[in-house]
C-alpha cells in the first residue's frame, strides 16, 4: 500500500516538547504522529523550511486516515509529480492564524497555493469547504460537488501558528 510506503520513510518522531512551546507546527505535526503522509508531502513540495519559519500560518493537515481515502494511483500520481504536489500541500496552508474559536459563520480564506476556501461551522462543527469534484478523494465517479473536510482536531497551536485536523486530502480545484 502507498500510504503504509509514505510512512516506512519517515523517521519516528523523537520530540518530546508540548505543543505551543517553542514548537514549529512541523514539530507540532511530528509529535501528533498521525500525520506522516502530509509531512511526507510537505517535505518532498520543498515546504518544510517555510512551516518551520515565521508565521502565522494556519494548516488544515490531512489525517493518515485521511490520505488513505485517497486512490492509491491517485497518490503515487501526486507523490511523483512535485509542482502538482507543491499545489496540493500549499493548498491546505492559509498565511494567518485562524483559531476555530472565532469562526461564527462562513469566511473564505486565501490560501498559499492562490485558491480560496471557506471556513464554516455548521451544526456538526467547523467544516473547511473547498470547490473540488468529491470523486477525485473517493475515487468514485459522482458528480463534481464541493469538497467538505471535517475538523476533527481543532486549535492545535505552534509558536508560528495553529495545525487543525482535517478528515480529507483537499484537492486543487482544476482550472
Amino acid at each position: 500500500m502507498a500510504l503504509a510506503a509514505i510512512a516506512l520513510t519517515l523517521p519516528a518522531p523523537t520530540l518530546q516538547a508540548q505543543e505551543g512551546e517553542n514548537t514549529t507546527i512541523i514539530e507540532v505535526l511530528e509529535a501528533r504522529g498521525n500525520y506522516t503522509a502530509f509531512l511526507q508531502a510537505v517535505r518532498a513540495s520543498g515546504l518544510e523550511e517555510t512551516l518551520k519559519g515565521e508565521g502565522p500560518f494556519t494548516v488544515f493537515a490531512p489525517t493518515d486516515e485521511a490520505f488513505a481515502k485517497l486512490p492509491e494511483a491517485r497518490l503515487a500520481e501526486l507523490m511523483a509529480d512535485p509542482a502538482e504536489l507543491r499545489d496540493l500541500v500549499s493548498y491546505h496552508i492559509v498565511r494567518q492564524n485562524i483559531g476555530l474559536e472565532g469562526v461564527t459563520e462562513s469566511t473564505s480564506v486565501e490560501t498559499m497555493q492562490g485558491s480560496t476556501i471557506a471556513v464554516e461551522r455548521t451544526e456538526q462543527g467547523v467544516v473547511v469547504r473547498a470547490p473540488a469534484a468529491a470523486a477525485e478523494v473517493t475515487g468514485g465517479a459522482e458528480p463534481p460537488a464541493p469538497l467538505v473536510a471535517t475538523i476533527v482536531t481543532p486549535d492545535v497551536r505552534a509558536t508560528n501558528g495553529v495545525v487543525h485536523g482535517i478528515d480529507i486530502v483537499l484537492i486543487t480545484p482544476q482550472e
